[in-house]
């Protein structure tokens, strides 16, 4: 393994435990919008927001796609006043281990940048990274790599020293398509057997990459 310069993450469900509370408010709304079959909402893990509405235009074609934005960020908003964002296990070791060995560290989020920055004040961990990318920054969308290619571009690194950690399908094989090895930390998304195998490891949480990272120290 080459010498690690910079670690790039993913932040909803990677860093953020935000995809559940995501799920579960959109299947509340959807619910009362008359959509029972609400399968189609975990496709949209790990895209930005263009690519989202896509996918419910495909999947539900009468839905009233803005007002149900509009409900679902107050469903969002309602729950998270009771129960914060928490952050996920082994983040803040593994994030302390980073800056301790000055390694760089970068977001590249397919949510939007203002929804991102908030997030990150909101779990106290902004001030640790370099650099952040997000959706509505791009054309493309995971999986495509353009949001990793941005990153290596920014900084000047190249992709064998750079690692991802990631937990959506979208966002591993973004990663890949960039040529950089992707660290999987299984969030709610099921990776397919095929796809998994495109990950440079597999790991249960986050403080696991330190090992990973200290192989080549």
């Amino acid at each position: 393994m080459s010498r690690i310069r910079l670690v790039i993450f993913d932040m909803d469900g990677l860093m953020i435990d935000s995809e559940r509370v995501y799920v579960k408010c959109a299947e509340r709304v959807l619910k009362k919008y008359g959509i029972r079959s609400c399968d189609f909402v975990m496709e949209t893990i790990g895209v930005n927001w263009i690519r989202t509405e896509e996918i419910y235009h495909e999947c539900c074609p009468d839905l009233d796609y803005p007002a149900y934005q509009k409900d679902l960020r107050a469903e969002v908003q309602a729950y998270l006043e009771k129960h914060p964002f928490k952050v996920k296990k082994g983040l803040r070791k593994l994030l302390n281990y980073l800056k301790k060995e000055k390694i760089l560290m970068a977001v590249a989020t397919s949510t939007d940048r203002d929804r991102a920055q908030q997030r990150l004040d909101d779990v106290k961990i902004t001030d640790y990274f370099d650099y952040m990318i997000c959706g509505n920054d791009l054309s493309e969308s995971k999986p495509s790599p353009q949001i990793y290619l941005k990153v290596l571009e920014h900084f000047g690194v190249d992709a064998k020293d750079a690692l991802v950690f990631e937990d959506s399908r979208n966002g591993l094989l973004s990663a890949y398509n960039a040529g950089i090895r992707c660290v999987v930390v299984p969030d709610i998304c099921i990776i397919e057997e095929e796809t998994l195998k495109k990950a440079y490891r597999v790991i249960p949480d986050l403080a696991k990459g330190i090992e990973l990272i200290q192989e080549d120290s």
